[in-house]
C-alpha cells in the first residue's frame, strides 16, 4: 500500500513538472513570436523609408540635370522661354522656363517623376550675367 502512494505521488510530481514546463514553452513561444513579428514589421517600415529616400534623392539629381539643360539653353539662347522635356526609360523630367516681371530674370520650374515618386523646384536666374547666375 505505501508502495502505491509513492508510485502516484512520483507520478503527480512529475506531471506537475511536465505541466510546468510546457507552460514555460508556451509562454516563451509566444514572447519569441510576437518579438519576431515586431522585428519584421519594424524592418518592413524602415525598407519603405528607405524606398522613398532613395526616390527622392534619385528624382532630386536628376531635376538637377533638366535644371542644367535649361540653363545651357539659355545660355545659347536668353530669350528662351517654354517646356524642356526629357524622357528616359525609368523617369521623365519637365523644365518650364518663363519670364519674371524683371526683364533680366527668368523663372524656372523644374520637375522629375519615377513611378509614384515626384519632386519639384523651382529657381530664378540672371541672364544678363555671365555666367549666367542663381538668384533664388
Amino acid at each position: 500500500m505505501d508502495i502505491i502512494k509513492s508510485t502516484v505521488k512520483k507520478i503527480s510530481q512529475r506531471q506537475e513538472k511536465a505541466a510546468i514546463a510546457l507552460t514555460t514553452v508556451i509562454v516563451i513561444s509566444a514572447i519569441l513570436l510576437l518579438s519576431g513579428t515586431t522585428i519584421v514589421l519594424i524592418n518592413i517600415d524602415l525598407a519603405r523609408a528607405t524606398k522613398s529616400s532613395n526616390a527622392t534623392i534619385l528624382n532630386r539629381l536628376r531635376s538637377k540635370g533638366c535644371f542644367e539643360e535649361v540653363l545651357i539653353r539659355l545660355k545659347n539662347d536668353s530669350s528662351f522661354t517654354g517646356d524642356v522635356d526629357l524622357a528616359y526609360d525609368s523617369y521623365t523630367c519637365t523644365a518650364s522656363v518663363s519670364n519674371n516681371a524683371n526683364p533680366q530674370l527668368k523663372d524656372i520650374l523644374v520637375s522629375s517623376t519615377s513611378g509614384e515618386y515626384h519632386y519639384e523646384e523651382s529657381h530664378i536666374v540672371n541672364i544678363s550675367t555671365d555666367p549666367i547666375q542663381i538668384v533664388d
